[in-house]
């Protein structure tokens, strides 16, 4: 993974809640400009990322219980989330 190098930008860290239905992150579609990358942690739940806008169970990325994930991401690039099982709480923060 390539160096994003300093952050000099980080947009308000979001609380969502994610099912069965994929959702794209951030949920408003409102990206930071000049965004670098995302960080995602699901509090109380698995979840399955990856990057455009239709992640499914099978397609997508496992991203564990509390585990922090940080991605490459500019604000061109689409990342969609969808819960393992259930409804998951998620958070997120864009990063320039």
């Amino acid at each position: 993974m390539a160096d994003i190098g300093v952050i000099d930008d980080a947009a308000a860290p979001l609380a969502i809640s994610v099912a069965a239905t994929a959702k794209t992150i951030p949920e408003s579609g409102n990206r930071l400009v000049g965004r670098r990358s995302i960080v995602i942690q699901a509090t109380d739940g698995d979840i399955y990322w990856a990057y455009g806008t239709g992640v499914t169970l099978t397609t997508g990325f496992l991203l564990r219980q509390e585990a922090l994930l940080q991605i490459e991401a500019s604000e061109q690039v689409h990342v969609s989330i969808i819960a393992a099982t259930g409804t998951v709480n998620v958070r997120t923060q864009e990063l320039g």
